[in-house]
């Protein structure tokens, strides 16, 4: 649609997407319309970008079965990425997944989404992320979205993120959690406790949070079965 129709015009991709490595940019017009997912969907390794309008990973009438044979990277450059259905899921397998968008709204059931290592990143650099209960402008992960996820590793932000990552009350109950913070002027802020049950997490860590030097501010207790690493 790429604005045609100014009021935007949604496309909808079903029965799978072959990307064989290459990317695939959608253009939905506003931010109403957008690109949506349904059905039964296979993407090969690749990368989906939706360059105007939401991502919607299954819609309110429709669930959506994601799978990929290989790494999968969906990324939405001025708009939300949802994934709103009870029935939504995504699975990798042992590959990886990355989430880029600078805002995002995550309510699938627990474990939906499955992989071996999933990466919340906001796609403007700099960008504030909060985590749990910690709320403001910026890319909100909420708790219910930490619950969506069954994945040894969930990775906050890219290596040199220079925006500053707070986390809220937070629970983590089957993953290790790695925070990057450590571009010139990044953060991570502590303001809720942070509890992690997992055990058996990569490298022995349950939280790993690498900032920019002498910059991790702790203001609530961290309680962990395994190891905690502040850089």
């Amino acid at each position: 649609n790429n604005g045609a129709n100014p009021a935007g015009a949604e496309i909808t991709l079903a029965n799978g997407i072959t990307l064989t490595g290459f990317t695939l940019t959608t253009a939905g017009g506003t931010v109403s319309a957008g690109t949506t997912v349904t059905g039964t969907t296979a993407i090969d390794n690749g990368q989906l970008v939706v360059a105007s309008g939401n991502l919607n990973i299954g819609t309110g009438g429709a669930a959506a079965t994601v799978t990929a044979t290989g790494n999968l990277v969906l990324e939405v450059v001025a708009g939300s990425l949802n994934v709103p259905t009870a029935g939504t899921t995504i699975n990798v397998g042992a590959n990886t997944l990355t989430l880029e968008a600078d805002t995002m709204s995550i309510t699938s059931p627990t474990n939906s989404i499955t992989a071996s290592q999933v990466t919340f990143t906001p796609v403007t650099a700099g960008r504030a992320i909060f985590l749990g209960t910690a709320t403001g402008t910026g890319l909100v992960i909420s708790q219910t979205a930490f619950d969506a996820i069954n994945a040894p590793t969930i990775v906050i932000g890219l290596s040199g993120n220079t925006g500053t990552v707070t986390s809220g009350t937070l629970t983590l109950d089957g993953s290790r959690l790695d925070i990057f913070a450590n571009g010139t002027g990044g953060k991570g802020v502590i303001d809720g406790a942070i509890t992690s049950t997992a055990t058996g997490t990569p490298g022995g860590v349950g939280l790993q949070i690498t900032g920019s030097g002498a910059t991790t501010v702790r203001n609530a207790d961290i309680t962990s079965a395994t190891d905690v690493v502040i850089l």
